[in-house]
């Protein structure tokens, strides 16, 4: 199953690889609406599961340091740069992520084309 390529170009590349993933599963031709909320919600999952992966790959201190910049509202740049100090795999482990969450995007295809009534 090819997944789509993550850009490094793009200006949101997570969302990028949701819209490539999407056009891949069928959704090229999707309503606009419907499109656009599929778009933001599986962005905001592809994100949390890239959160996990890379929260389970740091030691407790860290950890910390990353809810009190979280909740002091940084930015993603500065949290991507918090990983990838505490991080020595952090591209591969995000990668990582993103392959397992579009190959379930890409299995659950069909299923979600017919909830979202395509």
């Amino acid at each position: 199953m090819d997944l789509p390529p993550v850009s490094a170009f793009a200006h949101d590349p997570i969302r990028a690889y949701v819209e490539a993933l999407l056009s891949k599963a069928g959704f090229a031709h999707a309503p606009a609406e419907e499109r656009a909320e599929t778009v933001a919600a599986l962005t905001a999952e592809a994100q949390r599961r890239i959160g996990l992966e890379l929260s389970n790959a740091i030691d407790r201190h860290s950890l910390g340091e990353f809810r009190s910049m979280a909740s002091d509202g940084a930015g993603e740049d500065e949290m991507a740069a918090f990983f990838d100090v505490r991080v020595p795999d952090a591209e591969a482990r995000v990668r990582q992520a993103l392959d397992a969450f579009g190959r379930e995007c890409l299995e659950h295809a069909a299923r979600l084309r017919g909830e979202l009534h395509l």
